[in-house]
């Protein structure tokens, strides 16, 4: 029997982790012989050469006129005519339900990727139109709460399924050895929530103990590199701190870092954690969302406030303090908990459960 149409639905292919999860979604969902295909509608192709390895369509359509841009997507749906509609985050999550009233007949997977902070008026218009979906798959089991507890009338459609982690290529260098000068890697957007001013100068107070480290901060858009060089200038800490454009070999980065550390405000399921996890390195991080879920307290790592700017350079001291035998342990136990909470064959069989299920 011929496997089932499936269309992936995004707003781009950009650097982000909802991007490379979807990426990822698509690209075993063909290895198990579904016909996929993706849709986007902006032209940011940070992730388009990895769909094309797979064989995988991505299909752009641009537009200033969001009515129009719509149409158009309507459009490309009724001639695609997948069996299965999947939509990955907020905004083309609400399009594809949208459209689902004047496309009955298509089944149709929304995926929440972050945490909501307040039931504003998107928020309201979004969940209230969740019900023509047939699945909200939520990747964190805080977002899935939230939800209940704000929707109740969504519960019956709510499933989690947390990110996945491609376990082969973000793995431990065979021979690691630690730097001389110990280098934190930060893999995070320029975003609010990412926390970048208090983790700077939570950086600038370690400085004035004269501790020797060094930390590169990846995924800065371009157009904000200048401005948060220049904060880091201001702080007096541009000789020991960093910040990056996205980066395609990050595994590698991590690979050739000591330390992981996520200062976000709130997160989804959070990507760039699970991947240093899975490439070994001891983790500090922000004491929100699912992170004390994958982060034990001073067994894998150190969790903070991170409206602290006192406790995140606590923590983050607490990790140059460890011996090395703490720190083979802890590289040791996040290479397996990685296996174990982030296994690629867990997360597309609960897609395929939910697919074959409509």
């Amino acid at each position: 029997m011929r496997k089932r149409k499936i269309l992936c639905l995004i707003d781009c292919l950009s650097s982000g982790g909802a991007q490379r999860q979807l990426v990822g979604l698509a690209k075993l969902l063909a290895e198990r012989g579904y016909e996929v295909e993706v849709l986007t509608y902006h032209d940011l192709p940070f992730y388009k050469s990895i769909l094309e390895q797979y064989g995988i369509r991505n299909h752009n359509i641009y537009s200033s006129n969001n009515l129009y841009k719509i149409w158009e997507i309507r459009k490309f749906i009724k001639c695609f005519s997948p069996h299965i509609l999947i939509a990955y985050q907020e905004m083309p999550s609400l399009i594809a339900c949208i459209l689902k009233l004047t496309i009955p007949q298509i089944r149709l997977i929304v995926s929440e990727r972050n945490t909501s902070q307040k039931m504003g008026l998107f928020e309201y218009i979004r969940f209230f139109f969740y019900r023509l979906s047939d699945y909200v798959v939520p990747n964190s089991q805080t977002q899935a709460n939230y939800i209940n507890t704000k929707c109740p009338y969504l519960k019956s459609k709510i499933e989690v399924i947390t990110n996945f982690v491609d376990t082969i290529n973000f793995a431990p260098k065979k021979q690691s050895r630690r730097n001389k000068i110990p280098i934190i890697i930060v893999v995070a957007s320029e975003k609010k929530e990412k926390n970048f001013y208090r983790f700077a100068c939570a950086i600038a107070l370690l400085k004035k103990k004269r501790i020797s480290f060094k930390v590169n901060w990846y995924g800065i858009n371009k157009n904000f590199i200048k401005e948060f060089q220049n904060y880091l200038r201001c702080l007096d800490i541009n000789d020991i701190m960093t910040v990056q454009l996205p980066q395609v070999n990050i595994q590698q980065i991590y690979q050739e870092s000591d330390f992981f550390c996520l200062p976000s405000l709130y997160e989804g399921f959070p990507n760039a954690l699970c991947e240093a996890m899975s490439c070994g390195l001891p983790i500090v991080a922000s004491n929100i969302c699912d992170n004390p879920d994958i982060v034990e307290d001073g067994v894998n790592g150190f969790l903070f406030d991170p409206l602290s700017i006192v406790d995140i350079a606590d923590k983050i001291e607490l990790l140059f303090k460890l011996d090395n035998e703490s720190i083979i342990q802890m590289r040791k136990l996040n290479r397996l908990k990685s296996e174990d909470l982030f296994s690629e064959k867990k997360f597309i069989e609960k897609y395929i459960n939910l697919i074959e299920s409509l």
